[in-house]
């Protein structure tokens, strides 16, 4: 987290304090969705294309059996997104909102 500041940070700095937010963000396992020059939008959860495809080649394998769990595990595992703002002074607000 950053040191609130008392004057008006410079569009590049801003850019920076942004960057290295959502850079903390990737690495606890979330993934970019969007990126804009004051805020940036990071999903957690269900997208993962890999677990899809591996669900996918088990429900042929099995003949259609492992089709059930694949079912229930989509539509119990949420995709959450997190919205990072970065104000004038540099300070990263941080929202959660699950969709």
């Amino acid at each position: 987290m950053t040191t609130p500041s008392t004057a008006p940070l410079s569009d590049g700095d801003r850019a920076r304090r942004l960057d290295t937010a959502v850079d903390e963000e990737i690495n606890h396992g979330g993934r970019r969705i969007s990126r804009q020059p004051h805020h940036a939008v990071i999903a957690y959860g269900s997208g993962n294309i890999l677990l899809h495809i591996t669900f996918a080649v088990l429900t042929l394998f099995t003949c259609g059996l492992f089709a059930f769990p694949w079912i229930v595990w989509a539509n119990t595992t949420r995709e959450r997104h997190v919205t990072l703002h970065v104000d004038p002074y540099g300070n990263i607000i941080r929202t959660a909102q699950r969709s």
